[in-house]
């Protein structure tokens, strides 16, 4: 996907490139000896045009920009995300593999559970009694 992403930052440039394209005619127009002798206000009309062609594309090539990097950056964020579901999931499947291993009981009686220290039970293992006294809100 990194490829991907260079191509579409490498396209975004190579598109931005526009703008120096004008100034080579701003050059041109200005320079070149085909237009000495043209009338002031056409001279002045089609320079600005150009201006405003250069100041609107550098506007649009600007927010294209910003709108590339806040969806790299929302990339890069689903991608841990994704990565860390992955651990999460790897991990949560090798504890399902160690725990159905072997074919024992994991308690003797259902009671049992309520009787080991917290630290070895589950969420589900509370009693009515202790989730009563959870609160949620804090």
């Amino acid at each position: 996907m990194t490829s991907k992403i260079q191509n579409v930052e490498t396209e975004i440039m190579d598109c931005w490139r526009v703008v120096d394209d004008i100034d080579v005619l701003f050059k041109y127009f200005g320079d070149d000896e085909f237009f000495i002798g043209m009338k002031a206000h056409h001279a002045d009309k089609i320079m600005n045009l150009m201006l405003g062609v250069k100041e609107l594309y550098s506007v649009r090539f600007e927010r294209l920009w910003r709108a590339y990097e806040e969806s790299l950056t929302d990339y890069y964020e689903y991608e841990q995300e994704a990565l860390r579901s992955r651990d999460t999931i790897d991990s949560l499947n090798a504890n399902i593999e160690a725990l159905t291993k072997d074919d024992t009981e994991l308690f003797d009686d259902a009671d049992d559970v309520y009787h080991r220290p917290i630290k070895e039970r589950r969420l589900n293992d509370a009693t009515p009694e202790e989730w009563d006294k959870v609160n949620f809100f804090n």
